[in-house]
């Protein structure tokens, strides 16, 4: 069995980051089509990675999207 993280830590990790969620983003502002286009490409190359290294990743949503501070998508 896996034990989630304590929560604490799991804002310690969103802190790192220093740039928020996707999903704060999506609320907060209007995306143009090119942000778009990149963050999708983002995800899908995570995900074409992960696939490739056999890792199922169950749990998509803006909200597990972190944001570095240069804008840069990670998959948490």
């Amino acid at each position: 069995m896996i034990k989630s993280p304590p929560q604490s830590r799991w804002a310690s990790v969103r802190a790192a980051y220093g740039g928020g969620d996707l999903s704060r983003l999506l609320d907060e502002s209007k995306l143009t089509t090119e942000a778009v286009q990149f963050y999708a490409g983002c995800v899908i190359l995570a995900l074409t990675q992960l696939h490739s290294l056999e890792i199922v990743y169950r749990d998509l949503k803006p909200e597990n999207i972190l944001l570095t501070a240069q804008g840069w998508p990670v998959l948490t």
